[in-house]
């Protein structure tokens, strides 16, 4: 850690980080329609985040909450790009994985077969049932005020998607590029560690582990780190103190969204004495 090099891994994990919010602002700005301060949004953002690693599942509540209080986003609003950001995040690791070969997707004709004919089933009914349905949701469904509410929001926010989807493609690529980035600094510290690996085998450890810990939840302090443990074990089992590069890997994570969240917090204390004065 006190290797000069780390500086270096400090400054792309930083960016990366910055990166990681201005995607998620940039959803959020699409699906509310509000042009609310960057600093704000990303401070937030990297706030919830801190919260998520030690307390699972908590930071989405403590998120939520920050932009219902300060920046009057509706449930609504947060779930769409919250559910928007995990998509991408998770669609940009899979679709590297492929490229690079670490992982296929093999349907057989049977698969494809089944697959098929229950999507035109489900697709037959609802078209059989339509009037049926549209009446039930109108006399029960949408008789309850808070549900009328929300399925009016999300109508809305369904309107700014289709108005914005160009916004949307270029913010999926940023997604990919994001993983791309990510990957590359997982190289980058396992080389200033003294690591001897590869390129390949290097984004073959940090994709598959992105991965496992995405579907599976485990990102927490000390999870994702094990999964890495495992993966390179099979992959890569030349690499040595695997473990204890994650976690020196992790604290840096930590220290840098640390910084980030001291620039943005400044930032807007300044914001707000600018506004004040003006």
């Amino acid at each position: 850690l006190f290797n000069q090099s780390i500086i270096l891994l400090f400054l792309f994990v930083i960016f990366s980080k910055i990166l990681l919010t201005y995607l998620f602002y940039n959803l959020l700005k699409v699906v509310s329609s509000k042009k609310e301060r960057f600093h704000k949004t990303s401070n937030y953002f990297l706030q919830g985040g801190m919260v998520n690693q030690l307390l699972p599942g908590v930071g989405f509540i403590y998120k939520y909450y920050k932009f219902k209080k300060e920046l009057d986003i509706n449930v609504s609003q947060f779930s769409t790009a919250q559910t928007l950001w995990s998509i991408f995040n998770l669609s940009a690791y899979i679709i590297l994985a492929i490229i690079f070969g670490y992982a296929s997707i093999k349907l057989n004709f049977m698969l494809w077969v089944i697959l098929t004919s229950a999507i035109f089933f489900i697709l037959s009914l609802i078209f059989v049932f339509r009037n049926r349905i549209y009446l039930y949701l109108k006399e029960y469904l949408l008789s309850i005020k808070r549900i009328s509410t929300v399925i009016g929001q999300l109508s809305e926010i369904k309107k700014s998607l289709i108005e914005h989807k160009f916004s949307i493609i270029f913010i999926f690529f940023g997604f990919i590029f994001l993983a791309m980035l990510q990957s590359f600094n997982f190289f980058i510290g396992l080389k200033i560690f003294g690591s001897n690996i590869t390129f390949m085998s290097s984004n073959y450890v940090y994709l598959s582990s992105s991965l496992a810990s995405i579907i599976t939840m485990f990102n927490f302090i000390g999870g994702f780190e094990l999964i890495i443990h495992f993966s390179s074990s099979l992959i890569a089992p030349n690499v040595k103190n695997i473990m204890l590069f994650a976690f020196a890997y992790r604290l840096i994570s930590i220290i840098s969204t640390f910084i980030l969240i001291i620039i943005f917090s400044l930032w807007n204390l300044l914001d707000n004495r600018f506004n004040i004065i003006k």
